[in-house]
C-alpha cells in the first residue's frame, strides 16, 4: 500500500451509477517531460522503437485476435466492432490492415466520441467501410447502438475518464452478442512505475482521469456489471508496463443478466 498526498478517487466510485461522488481539485497535471526530461525521453524513445522497428501494438493485435475469432465462428455477415472514445478512428483502421482480406470486408466499425471535431473525422474515417461515428459520451452513445448487436467492444483509455465506469460497463454488456467481447486498456495502478512515484506518476493526470485500476479491482468491477473476466494473464498485467490490458465476456451465470428474446429462444431451440 502506498501513501501519497495525492486525493484518493478511485474505488468507491464503482459501487455507484450516478455521477454524486465528491471530487476534490487538484492541482496542474505533473509534466514528466519537464521534471525528468531524461527518463521522459528513454520512454518515448523506447515506444518509438517498438512501434516502428518491432512493429509491436498489442492493442490492435489483441482486438484484431478477438475480430478473427468471431470471424471463424459466423460464416458471413457483417463483423461490429464499436471503439469507445474512438479519437479519429486510428484503431479500427490500424485493425484493418492487420487482417485478412475477407475478414477486413466484412468489418464493420463503429465509433464513440465526445470530441465533436475528432468524432467528424472517425466518421469520414468509417463511413466508407459502412461503418459510423456517434457523437456523445460512452454511456448515452452506446444507447443508440441496437442490443445484442456488437460483437467486439473496446475501451481503451476509456475507463479512467468515466466518472460512471459500472454503467458504461452494463451498458457495454447490453450490448455485447451472447459470445461477445469487450477489450480494456486502462492505466496499470498496480505498476512498479507507480509504486516508485507514487502521486507524481505519469498515470495521474488529474482532473481528466478519475479513476484509477489495479487488476484485481479491474476484475471486481467486471463482476459488478456482470461480466466475467475472459483473458487477463502475467503479459496483460506486466509490473513494468503503465497499461493494463484484459478481455471481458458476459457473465450468463449473473443474476442480473437479462438474455434478448430472439436468443432466449436459440437457447431454448438448442436446448
Amino acid at each position: 500500500m502506498h501513501h501519497t498526498t495525492a486525493p484518493t478517487r478511485l474505488y468507491p466510485a464503482l459501487h455507484h451509477d450516478t455521477l454524486a461522488m465528491p471530487f476534490d481539485a487538484a492541482s496542474a497535471p505533473w509534466d514528466p517531460s519537464r521534471c525528468e526530461p531524461l527518463l521522459y525521453g528513454l520512454r518515448g524513445a523506447v515506444k518509438t522503437f517498438r512501434h516502428r522497428f518491432l512493429r509491436r501494438d498489442k492493442l490492435a493485435s489483441l482486438v484484431g485476435r478477438m475480430v478473427r475469432d468471431v470471424a471463424g465462428g459466423i460464416a458471413e455477415g457483417p463483423i461490429r466492432l464499436i471503439d469507445v472514445g474512438c479519437a479519429q478512428g486510428g484503431l479500427a483502421l490500424r485493425i484493418v490492415d492487420r487482417l485478412p482480406h475477407r475478414v477486413a470486408n466484412r468489418l464493420e466499425p463503429i465509433g464513440i466520441e465526445v470530441s465533436n471535431h475528432l468524432a467528424k473525422l472517425a466518421h469520414l474515417a468509417f463511413r466508407g467501410r459502412g461503418g459510423h461515428c456517434i457523437h456523445a459520451n460512452g454511456v448515452d452513445g452506446l444507447g443508440d447502438v441496437e442490443r445484442s448487436s456488437a460483437h467486439v467492444i473496446v475501451l481503451s483509455g476509456t475507463l479512467e475518464h468515466e466518472v460512471a465506469p459500472l454503467a458504461l460497463l452494463r451498458r457495454c454488456r447490453e450490448r455485447l452478442v451472447l459470445d461477445g467481447r469487450i477489450v480494456v486498456k486502462v492505466p496499470n495502478d498496480a505498476c512498479v512505475g507507480r509504486r516508485i512515484y507514487g502521486g507524481r506518476w505519469g498515470g495521474y493526470r488529474w482532473p481528466d482521469r478519475v479513476n484509477h485500476f489495479t487488476p484485481q479491482t479491474l476484475a471486481a468491477v467486471a463482476r459488478a456489471a456482470g461480466l466475467r473476466v475472459v483473458r487477463l494473464n502475467a503479459f496483460d498485467r506486466w509490473p513494468l508496463s503503465d497499461s493494463l490490458y484484459a478481455v471481458l465476456g458476459r457473465d450468463l451465470s449473473a443474476a442480473h443478466e437479462t438474455v434478448e428474446p430472439s436468443i432466449a429462444c436459440q437457447l431454448r431451440k438448442a436446448a
